[in-house]
């Protein structure tokens, strides 16, 4: 025969309903941190900008551009990554296929380079942001830190 404690036995007769399923999450665990995923989220490709490219021909050998927004003599617009000049064709990915493009159908071109100073703006001002909703959360839920100081007389210390 098996020896069970009052604390294992069963406990239908507590009054009140009793909770089923996993406890429910924090303030923290449900506004927060998925607050703070999606600055993450949009912080991780960074700032860029759109610049138009005067001399492509000079440009590409020059400055390497990693995205190329080149305007077509059809109109069409096309998206090259990582180009290189190729005599006087702009070679790169389009769609994951290799594409050429000689500079003579090339209407206009704009290129997408990285904003490292915007970037770094947008992590203070989201780091800012979680900042300020953690101690809000804290405040709201009573979880703020106390002050652990010393208390003095009005005389002083």
């Amino acid at each position: 025969m098996r020896h069970e404690t009052r604390a294992h036995m069963d406990t239908t007769a507590r009054s009140g309903p009793r909770r089923q399923g996993p406890p429910t999450p924090s303030w923290h665990a449900r506004v927060l941190w998925p607050v703070v995923g999606a600055l993450g989220i949009l912080a991780a490709p960074g700032c860029r900008s759109v610049v138009p490219v005067a001399a492509p021909a000079t440009y590409i050998p020059r400055e390497r551009p990693h995205l190329l927004m080149v305007t077509k003599a059809d109109h069409s617009v096309v998206v090259m990554h990582d180009p290189v000049l190729a005599g006087d064709t702009v070679v790169g990915l389009v769609n994951a296929h290799e594409t050429a493009i000689p500079l003579s159908q090339v209407v206009d071109v704009k290129a997408i380079i990285k904003e490292p100073g915007q970037t770094d703006e947008l992590v203070i001002g989201a780091i800012g942001i979680v900042a300020a909703s953690a101690l809000v959360a804290a405040m709201l839920t009573g979880s703020a830190p106390k002050d652990q100081g010393q208390t003095c007389p009005a005389s002083g210390c």
